[in-house]
Parts: structure tokens; C-alpha cells; sequence
């Protein structure tokens, strides 16, 4: 399955101290809004065969970042009604999350942390990459 995305890379999170942060990879794809119908849900549909052929073998897939346009609600509606379709098609989530170009422009500018991203299922905004456990945090069970 060949994916090209529009970016790939690592996040690095610091916590309280140089020993604790999290690191997650991602693919960033960028969308303009150009394809539609089959070509968008041919392109999506990659990312869930890549996911299938992965598991159980790699548990930690990639994040998909995908961001829209300024003000494109509506595309960010559409895009996330495609991704929905197709994790019951595939019987699986993929770990996505969108927003719109202006959002990640706003105040506090590409901070990853901070709550300008959408889950599928999800309408309020959450960060792109979570905190890393902080020291005296209980495990996570």
C-alpha cells in the first residue's frame, strides 16, 4: 500500500522535566479541497490498508493530522463524515485528527498541546499530542 503523505515527523512533548515527555510520529496531509468522490476516499482508504496490514504487528500507528483550509468548516464536516465510513467499513479507527489553517494561525500559533484539533467523534477541540505523564502520575491501567 503506498502512502504519500504531505509531511511526515516525530513530536517531542516535554513534561516537567527532561525525563518525562512523549513522543509521537505522524502524517500531516493538507487538504485544499481539490479531490472529492472516489479519488478522496481512494487516497483515505490507503491509510486504513496500511493500519490492516500493520496490525497486530505495529499497535502504534502513526497519527493522521489533516488540516483544511481557513474557515473551511464545511470540508472539515465532510472529510470527517468520510473518515467515520470508512473506520465501519474497516471495522477499525484510525488515530485522526483535523482542523481548520486558521485555527493552528490563531494565538498560540503550532503549540501541538494546545486544544485546536477535532477527534472523528468529537466536536470540541483537543490537542494534537497530549501531555506526557507527569512525575507522581499513576500509570495508566
Amino acid at each position: 500500500v503506498r502512502i504519500v503523505p504531505d509531511a511526515t515527523g516525530l513530536v517531542r512533548v516535554f513534561g516537567a522535566g527532561p525525563n518525562h515527555y512523549a513522543d509521537t510520529a505522524f502524517w500531516l496531509e493538507v487538504d485544499r479541497g481539490t479531490e472529492r468522490g472516489r479519488a478522496l476516499l481512494d487516497k483515505l482508504a490507503r491509510y486504513y490498508r496500511h493500519a490492516h496490514r500493520s496490525w497486530p504487528y505495529d499497535r502504534n500507528m502513526l497519527r493522521l493530522l489533516i488540516v483544511v483550509e481557513h474557515n473551511d468548516e464545511p470540508r472539515l464536516a465532510y472529510l470527517r463524515r468520510r473518515l467515520q465510513q470508512l473506520n465501519q467499513h474497516y471495522r477499525m479507527t484510525l488515530d485522526v485528527r483535523l482542523t481548520r489553517a486558521d485555527l493552528l494561525a490563531a494565538r498560540g500559533g503550532l503549540d501541538p498541546t494546545r486544544p485546536k484539533w477535532r477527534t472523528l467523534d468529537d466536536d470540541s477541540f483537543v490537542p494534537a499530542f497530549n501531555q506526557p505523564p507527569q512525575p507522581g502520575d499513576d500509570p495508566p491501567c
